[in-house]
């Protein structure tokens, strides 16, 4: 993964390349346990700040957990009132 992005990135790298990338690369990490999963995500999330990039915009919830924990909490205030 990292020698392809390297190649695509420009000095300063768009942070939708940068995500499309991690979306590629993270399919092939679907079948592997938990702690691999968790150690796979700080590995990217090291790469964003590396890169500047401040989150990944939900992808990594998505991913891991199926849906994007920022629908149910705004702000650190939870939202129960699903109508």
């Amino acid at each position: 993964m990292c020698q392809h992005a390297l190649v695509q990135l420009p000095a300063t790298p768009r942070r939708s390349v940068v995500l499309a990338e991690f979306k590629t690369a993270l399919t092939r990490f679907e079948s592997h346990d938990s702690e691999e999963q968790e150690q796979y995500l700080n590995y990217l999330q090291r790469i964003m700040s590396i890169l500047g990039i401040a989150d990944s915009g939900e992808l990594f919830n998505v991913w891991r957990y199926g849906f994007p924990y920022g629908w149910m909490i705004n702000n650190g205030t939870n939202h129960n009132n699903f109508r």
